[in-house]
Parts: C-alpha cells; structure tokens; sequence
C-alpha cells in the first residue's frame, strides 16, 4: 500500500453524513476505528511518546503480518530541541551508576573474553534473557528492503556504494550468509538497514546503520531488551582543551572499532539481516558476527573493551594508557608531547596496545610533517594530502583543525539569502558547532533572538515581520564573518614555562550572561602568549522565578483515623469509577502512591515528627492560659511556621559577599520567610497589648524559646576523639543575637 496525495479536507459538518454502521473498539486509551463511505477512518487518543509513527499488526502464523499506519506530525519535538538551545551545557562532573548500569557493567565482567587472536569477544546485555520476550521482525526487515531498494533504484551511485559496503563487510568476515531456518525454538531477530551519507567524510560518504530500535510484531525492539550501560567517554571539551596544551599533536582514527569486537555465538542470532543486490536475486539472509553499530549497548561494549584492554595489558605500555583513558573519545584519539621523540615513543607504544586487541589506527594527522614521516602512507588517508595545503582542515571532534598552519577554523555556508521563518533561523543557528564557546560573542545574540521569537509565539513557517528581520541580518552577516575568523590551537605552553595563569571573566544583564577562561602564559625567555580556553553564555530565563510544583510520587503520614477513613472513601470511589477512561488516564498520569505508619508508632516519622513535638513543646509553654479564636490560632500557626521555616540550611554561593542563605522557605516560595522588622512587645504588660499585638507577643516568646534549644542544637560540643576543622576567614557562619525578634 502506498500514500496518496490529499484531494480534499472534510470538515466536522459532513463528519455524521460519511459515517456508515461499523465501529470497532481496542482497549482502554487506544484509537478506535469508523466504518465510512470513504473507508474506515481512525480516531482517538495517541501516547505522546509514539506520535511519530503507529503500527498495528494482525498476523497469523501462516501469512504475512498486515500493518496499519497513522502517522501524525507535530512540532512537539523540535520545541523540545529549541528548548535545550538557551541552556548552560554542564560541565563535567563524576556519575553514580544506576541500578540497570551496574547490571551492565557486572554482565561484561562476567561474560567477556578474549580470543586466540587477541581480539574481545562480548555477549549482548540482555535486561532479561535470552531469550527475550520479542515479537516477529522478518515480515518488517523484508518491508524495510523493499523500501530501500526503491530508494536506491533512484540513485544508482549509492546502490553502488551500499552494495560495496556490505560486500566488504562479507569479505572481512564481519557477517556471513546462513540459509533461512524453519527452526521455532531458535529465538531470530532481523535487523531493518539503511544509508545514511556523511559529506564531510574523508573515507566514504556512505555508511550503512542497522536500526535496532524498530519495533517488532509485539511492538518492542531489540534495543528495548537491551542495556545501555554508563557512560565510559570522557567530555568531548575536556579532550580538546587538553589537546590544546602540547606542542605538538598527533590525532587518529580506530579502523572499523566496532567491527574488531565479536559476538559470543549464542547472541548472534538477535543480530540477522536481510539483503539483495538485485530485484531478481534471491532474498538472502546474513548474520553479524561483531558488534553492530544501531544497537543500544555498541557504543558501551566498544569502550569497554578498550577499558579492558588497558587493565589486560596496559602495563606494558604507560604512555598509551594516558592516552586512552584521556585522550579518546568513541574511536579517534588525540594525544601530543612537548618533544618530538617523546610523542613518536608515545605513538609507538599506543599502535602496539591497540594492536593486542586486534584494533588498528589510521587517518593519521599532525602539526608536523616529520612525524608522519615514519607512518605507512596507506594509513595517512585525506590527512597526508591535507597537510602539505594551507587552505584545508581536517574534524577533529567535529571542530574544524588546519594542521598546516595549526589553527582551529569555523566553517560556515551563508551564502543562500537570509532566512526569513522562525524554522530557517533555527536551523541556520544550530548548524554552528561550538562545543567550547570561542565564538560565544555571535552565539549568545542569536540566542537572545531566538528567546524572543519563542516569547512572541510566532509558528514556524510563517515569515517574521520587518524589524525582526532587520535584527536577525546582521547576526546572519556576522555567521558569515566567523569564515575569516581563527584561533591557535597550541596555547604556548611548554614544561618549562615560567608561569602559567587562569583567568576568568563573568558578565551578566538583564537578557543574558556569559563568562570566559583565558590561559596566560610565561616562558621562560619572558614572552607572553594569552589563550581563550572556553565560553559559556546563557540567555536570562524567561520566568525568573521557576518553582517546581507538581504531584509528589509517594505520600506518607500516621494511621490517624481521619486518614483512614478518608482511605477508604477513595477506595470505594475508585471501584466506582474504574470504567470510566478520564478516571483511568488521570490516574495513570498522578501515580501517586500513600503510605500509612504502622498503629501507634509515630517513631516511623521520626523527621517530621521531631518537627511537630518542637512546635508543639513550645506553643504549649507560651499559649498558656491563653484562648484564641480560630483565625488568631491560624495566623499565630502560620508565623510560627514561618519561623521554622527560617532556618539556615547552607550557604546560597561560595561568594565571600553574599550572606544570603538557604533556607526552608525557598523550598516554598522561592526566597526566605522574611518580613520588616517590628518594635519587641516583650516587655510590655499583656494587659494593654491588642488582639493583634498578643499575637505577636506570643509569637516572640515562642521564637526565643526555639531559637535558643535549635541554636544549641547547631554547636554541640562533644568529647575531641576527631579532628574538627576550626571556623575559617571568609566561612559563612550563623551570629547569635537574641535582642532580635523573628
């Protein structure tokens, strides 16, 4: 079945003369289906999570599944991605592994192992299996090829080049050919594949990728089933910035990485393909014997194996460890030394350690021709051409790097028009990679327009009034500048400079702020070289005050008897309502989980109940005799509350100028419970104090009794078997006054 174009739109008026006896119903929360005059017409609520496409099978075991598909587009996507484009990117910090990480990580120690060669062999990590619980994927694998074959029909030179590509991956032994197999207790999973192009490739300008994530006949993918394991590369700005120190650099490429890492014999079977030259040949099956780009946990399961490595046999070889573990990210490496002789020793003693895994470099680089020199010419790639011409530069890192004159450049196509829609202005913007903020001056002012067009609300195609365009041209001119613009990649560091200087620069108004770190340094003959290492810019946010306030996951409270009952009461309005969809899809989104206390043991809260025993202690002693009506009770509560709600937690920032602390409150309304001070009534006879003025009185004897027993509680001297650091200059301390009311 194939699309057709759109002849008419039917209005809602026409809807209840279309429509014909036939109406078929799923489950709760699914679409329905209308019989019409024109067909069968689908209808109603889609999970936000799969707008993009919709599949429904009917299959038998006989015949081919038969798949319906609805397909609705939103912008719901690319307003999230618009949404992470005034965001500060975050810097490097150190990760805890979660639950389903550790599972990951404990299945590789576990399961790896190495082959005659020297090469890993890996299993695939299962959340749970093999086998899995997975549908049919033949019937969708075969869909997908006929698809393609279409696509490649129209582009004769890509068939060529995606008929190489998988030729080459049969010859190097990276997949073989098995007949089909009828066999019902061997669990298979086909694997859909297509091209994706990469113009600035210095290799191929075609790949294929193995889509892992399509779903099957039960709707799961094998990606589902898979772990993604934790994150093993380091931060792509950490890699570059240390690069940036050397003197001079070297920077390679892993051959194939994936590909030299096989799969244990039992996995092998979740990874088949389906493939033909020609329309006439007969459908051929294939199996991936390493590990497949496409699927969830490659990208773990590489650099991991590179982590093993180094523990396997990174004795050997120090220098090379250093490099991996800071100088990699996913297969290309960049490392330098100061020397010349120490960097070729270092180059040496990483070929050898990667060699002992089975992987091999190539697509070699420098800023110095002489250490190419010594480097099979096969294995220099674009990059042995590149570096005799000044005018061309190689990615590193998607950065574009010239060796030759050793300088980063920005590379920048603005020779179309203008932009004129919110969509094209975008997608001008974003074609801009500047992972460390070098060009933050052009990036941060096409953010501040880019917040407005969000404020204005305009859509995405529509064409933008005059004097936004006008604001938008020179920024656009400005994109085309940063062609002419460059920056040394080596900041003049060497190991025996004189001095070495961070300085750092922060700035901010009121639609956005921006800070910058340059390097100084100070050789030893006295010449002073200055580096911009990074920027980092954000746009002022558009609520200045953000307090999250939505439904807690779990509730907890005692067993008081309002509580229960008030249980029970919901229990029987559940049942009453649990036909009805709005109920079912409200409380599928709340998911909101109460907890009771056991009977009679309010030390289960032990938190918050120390809490309510010091309120409770306190208003005790200072209410007294006293009989308040219900909103005096009330207000005096609620001062008291905000008294508690006072207390200092820690520091608001690390600047010795701001006292500003944390507190309670903030938690509450964004800042602390604080309001104008008021003259003591303390020593004034309670007979002549008003309504109003008891309440405040009783509000300031019940500060001072609780602020003296919470103070002492912060200062608690015990015996000195440990060393306690003393209160530091410039440490932000708590000052004890009790002249002063609450």
């Amino acid at each position: 079945m194939s699309a057709d174009p759109i002849n008419i739109i039917v209005g809602a008026d026409l809807y209840g003369v279309l429509i014909v006896d036939g109406l078929r119903k799923g489950a709760v929360g699914q679409p329905i289906a209308q019989n019409s005059v024109l067909g069968w017409v689908i209808s109603g609520p889609i999970p936000p999570s799969k707008v993009e496409s919709h599949i429904t099978s009917v299959a038998s075991s006989e015949q081919p599944p038969l798949r319906v598909s609805a397909h609705h587009c939103l912008n719901l996507s690319l307003d999230q991605e618009l949404r992470k484009f005034w965001e500060v990117e975050e810097l490097p910090h150190k990760t805890h592994l979660n639950p389903e990480d550790e599972q990951c990580e404990e299945h590789f120690r576990r399961t790896h192992s190495r082959c005659p060669d020297g090469r890993y062999m890996v299993r695939l990590p299962f959340r749970a299996g093999p086998p899995i619980e997975i549908g049919r994927s033949r019937g969708v694998a075969e869909h997908h090829l006929k698809g393609l074959a279409r696509r490649l029909d129209a582009h004769p030179e890509q068939k060529r080049e995606y008929s190489e590509f998988l030729r080459d991956y049969e010859t190097l032994g990276h997949m073989i050919e098995v007949p089909a197999s009828d066999d019902a207790d061997e669990q298979r999973v086909y694997i859909p594949h297509h091209a994706v192009m990469r113009e600035s490739s210095a290799t191929s300008h075609l790949r294929v990728v193995f889509n892992a994530s399509c779903a099957t006949s039960n709707g799961s993918s094998l990606n589902d089933h898979l772990l993604v394991g934790p994150k093993l590369q380091p931060d792509l700005s950490v890699i570059i910035l240390r690069w940036r120190l050397f003197k001079y650099v070297y920077t390679a490429d892993m051959t194939k990485m994936y590909r030299q890492i096989r799969v244990d014999p039992r996995d092998v079977t979740y990874q088949r393909i389906l493939w033909r030259e020609r329309p006439t040949d007969p459908l051929r099956e294939y199996i991936l014997l390493t590990v497949t780009y496409g699927t969830a946990a490659a990208p773990y399961l590489a650099l991991r194996v590179l982590d093993q490595l180094v523990n396997d046999e990174g004795q050997a070889f120090p220098l090379a460890v250093l490099i991996l573990q800071k100088g990699k990210y996913i297969d290309e490496t960049l490392f330098g030394a100061h020397r010349l002789e120490d960097l070729r020793i270092a180059r040496d003693q990483l070929i050898a350690l990667l060699r002992k895994g089975g992987f091999e470099l190539r697509k070699w680089a420098s800023n110095n021709s002489e250490l190419l020199s010594d480097i099979d010419p096969a294995n220099h790639g674009l990059a042995c051409n590149k570096i005799l011409k000044t005018d061309e530069s190689l990615k590193i890192l998607g950065v574009s790097w010239n060796p030759a004159l050793d300088i980063f450049q920005f590379q920048t196509a603005t020779d179309a028009p203008a932009p004129q829609t919110k969509r094209s202005i975008l997608s001008a913007i974003a074609k801009l990679f500047d992972p460390l903020g070098w060009v933050t001056p052009v990036t941060i002012t096409a953010k501040i327009l880019m917040q407005r067009l969000w404020r204005l609300k305009f859509e995405w195609d529509d064409t933008l009034p005059h004097d936004i365009l006008r604001e938008w041209k020179p920024i656009y001119n400005q994109l085309s500048a940063l062609n002419e613009l460059h920056l040394p990649r080596w900041t003049g560091q060497e190991s025996d400079s004189d001095r070495c200087e961070l300085h750092g620069f922060a700035d901010a108004s009121n639609v956005a702020y921006a800070a910058a770190v340059y390097l100084r340094v100070i050789s030893k003959s006295g010449r002073t070289t200055i580096s911009l290492l990074m920027g980092k810019s954000k746009v002022a946010p558009v609520k200045t005050l953000s307090v999250p306030r939505g439904l807690p996951e779990s509730m907890h409270s005692d067993n008081g008897t309002t509580f229960v009952g008030a249980d029970k009461e919901l229990v029987k309005a559940y049942r009453a309502a649990v036909n009805d969809p709005n109920f079912l899809n409200a409380i599928a989104s709340d998911n909101v989980q109460w907890h009771f206390l056991p009977p009679s043991a309010p030390h289960f809260g032990g938190l918050w109940e120390a809490g309510v025993r010091s309120v409770k202690y306190h208003l005790r002693r200072v209410l007294k005799n006293h009989t308040l009506t219900f909103e005096e009770l009330t207000t005096l509560l609620c001062r008291i509350e905000a008294c508690l709600n006072s207390r200092p937690l820690a520091p608001l920032s690390d600047t010795l100028d701001d006292y500003e602390v944390l507190t309670p409150g903030h938690f509450l309304i964004g800042s602390a419970l604080t309001v104008n001070p008021e003259p003591s009534l303390l020593n004034v006879n309670e007979n002549r104090l008003s309504r109003w003025q008891i309440i405040r009185h009783i509000t300031e004897r019940f500060w001072r009794l609780w602020q003296t027993e919470y103070v002492s509680t912060l200062q608690q001297r015990v015996k000195w078997r440990r060393l306690q650091a003393p209160v530091k200059i410039g440490q932000l301390v708590l000052l004890r006054n009790a002249t002063l009311p609450p």
